[in-house]
């Protein structure tokens, strides 16, 4: 427990730690928030094969303080401050409960508040280990894979991938947008690969390492064959967004910084709303 405690520690402390924290990899990172087994299962090719999520290891390690932890430095790298009164000084921690409590307007919030996490059950390192996993996919992961890694329903999976593909939101161009959704409404007059792949190799056009073309279409075509059997229409705009988020971001050693940064500030959205016209 005593080492828990300081690795713990490591994560918190000041505001030089909470930079410290900013400028990790997600090599780094994941090595500090997850037991090295469990990140090795994860690596396996065939998600099918996942066994559940070994809870007592996790426990051990200390794995959900670390990711409150992490999300807490991430969210506010300055030091706390609270979502009602903006207060930044006379915050209390409640230890156990992983909550703050403000001293200037008894306001009493978690890293959660204000955020997609906030009216989320989950444990907090579901959260960020779903998050690393749809980084690092290649192809992009199914509803159906995510629920073997966490060990949770299927509905959880499908609603909580969602959720993380929502804070991906309008990052394709939106003549992508426009062209996925003139192939959908427009079925006897399909939209040419090339001119996806075109649109989506455009917002990298920058990069000296930016791929052809068809290299960008192939990525989307091996996401919607390989992971994403049963696409609904609705849905369709949200994975182009998650396949251009991936693509712009295939060299990003901070993948997992940057995507949880971009969790934390994304707009909350409920199952009904994800479900709604499917």
């Amino acid at each position: 427990m005593g080492q828990n405690r300081a690795d713990r520690g490591e994560l918190m402390g000041s505001r030089a730690a909470s930079t410290a924290v900013g400028v990790m990899t997600t090599e780094e990172a994941v090595s500090r928030l997850f037991p090295a087994h469990v990140l090795e299962m994860i690596k396996q090719e065939d998600a099918a094969r996942y066994p559940r999520p070994d809870k007592e290891a996790l426990a051990a390690f200390g794995s959900d303080e670390k990711c409150r932890a992490y999300l807490e430095q991430l969210r506010w790298p300055e030091g706390v401050r609270c979502p009602r009164c903006d207060a930044d000084k006379g915050i209390s921690r409640l230890e156990r409960r992983g909550q703050f409590d403000c001293n200037s307007c008894s306001y009493q919030f978690s890293v959660r508040v204000g955020t997609v996490l906030q009216d989320s059950q989950l444990p907090l390192w579901k959260w960020v280990l779903a998050v690393f996993v749809m980084a690092e996919s290649e192809e992009g992961i199914s509803a159906n894979q995510l629920k073997q890694v966490l060990g949770v329903s299927y509905k959880t999976a499908w609603y909580l991938s969602h959720r993380i593909r929502f804070s991906m939101k309008n990052e394709a161009p939106e003549d992508l947008h426009a062209a996925v959704e003139y192939d959908r409404l427009v079925p006897d007059e399909r939209v040419h690969p090339d001119t996806l792949g075109h649109l989506l190799a455009a917002q990298v056009a920058e990069s000296e390492e930016a791929a052809h073309p068809d290299m960008v279409w192939t990525a989307l075509q091996r996401s919607l064959s390989a992971s994403y059997y049963h696409l609904s229409a609705k849905h369709l705009p949200a994975y182009v967004d998650e396949v251009a988020y991936r693509y712009k971001n295939r060299d990003n050693a901070f993948l997992l910084r940057d995507m949880l940064l971009r969790l934390i500030g994304a707009e909350s959205i409920s199952y009904t709303e994800l479900v709604a016209g499917t």
